[in-house]
């Protein structure tokens, strides 16, 4: 079944912006990943992703995963602050991307966080049978 998505960019351009979330359980780490293993952010990235359709990266080989995790400009926190910890290590803005196939509550928590939306596109997918049997999205096109 082929449907049509919208994927939003947001950002946050300024520290203060940020209106961070707290979780007040002494069990939640927050920590950096630095030299990600590719193994690591595939299993993240397939993890994070599996109920939302993420297929754009699944293909990707171990030399790409780790390419992509080594540029300067990206840096990976596994937990809830990324943003705040972004801004602490001279980031000159903060920026993400969601789209109609993540969790309905992914856009609202987004901004109620700061950001702001800056670019939108949309484009066709194709859902496995599997994810049809889920029935979250779209109707088909």
């Amino acid at each position: 079944m082929d449907i049509e998505v919208t994927r939003t960019y947001l950002q946050l351009a300024r520290p203060e912006d940020l209106s961070p979330a707290r979780a007040n359980d002494a069990r939640v780490r927050i920590d950096r990943v630095a030299e990600c293993p590719a193994s690591f952010g595939r299993y993240l990235y397939g993890e994070v992703g599996r109920l939302y359709h993420w297929i754009d990266r699944l293909s990707w080989t171990d030399d790409q995963i780790r390419a992509h995790y080594a540029r300067p400009e990206i840096t990976m926190w596994v937990m809830t602050v990324a943003a705040e910890q972004a801004w602490s290590v001279g980031a000159n803005r903060v920026w993400l991307h969601t789209c109609t196939l993540d969790d309905a509550a992914a856009m609202p928590n987004y901004l109620r966080r700061g950001f702001k939306p800056f670019k939108a596109e949309r484009y066709f997918t194709t859902l496995a049978e599997a994810e049809q049997r889920l029935g979250r999205w779209n109707k088909p096109v």
